[in-house]
């Protein structure tokens, strides 16, 4: 396996593209994400990453390339443990992802996007927003957030 990544500032293109049905062969793997389209799926990353206005590529690209020896020895399922493997690694355990597979050039390869704004600084943040004045405007981004640290608590049990 050989993984190579970059930081970088178009998220929308980029799931845009991992996604894309023309290339796209399946979703593989997901964290603290709920959607299923590129669109929605960039609105979840957006609301997180928008309370880090300083932090100019705030997704990352990964692409993971199985080495041509080890394609006939995979099984089913084991892209999906493959990404989860990646993902932990790099530690994006409290940050949104999304894994696809690509059919497109003939080589079983993964395609990660990554939200580099992990949840929990987020959850955190959203604490002090709720605490005051805020919490009539942000009642939608205060479900979101429990849920999300629902989701978080779930992943560290395993």
């Amino acid at each position: 396996m050989i993984g190579k990544g970059k930081a970088i500032a178009h998220g929308g293109n980029a799931i845009n593209y991992v996604m894309h049905e023309d290339k796209m062969d399946r979703i593989v793997g997901r964290n603290l994400i709920d959607s299923d389209t590129p669109a929605d799926i960039l609105r979840e990353f957006e609301m997180v990453n928008q309370y880090n206005y300083r932090c100019k590529n705030k997704y990352m690209r990964y692409e993971i390339g199985i080495a041509p020896q080890d394609i006939d020895k995979l099984k089913l399922g084991d892209m999906s443990k493959i990404a989860r493997t990646f993902a932990h690694k790099m530690g994006l355990q409290n940050h949104q992802w999304i894994a696809c597979t690509h059919k497109d050039s003939g080589k079983p390869h993964i395609h990660l996007i990554a939200n580099r704004i992990g949840v929990m600084w987020v959850i955190t943040l959203s604490s002090a927003f709720l605490a005051g004045y805020f919490i009539h405007e942000r009642q939608q981004w205060k479900e979101k957030a429990m849920y999300w640290y629902q989701m978080y608590e779930e992943v560290k049990k395993k």
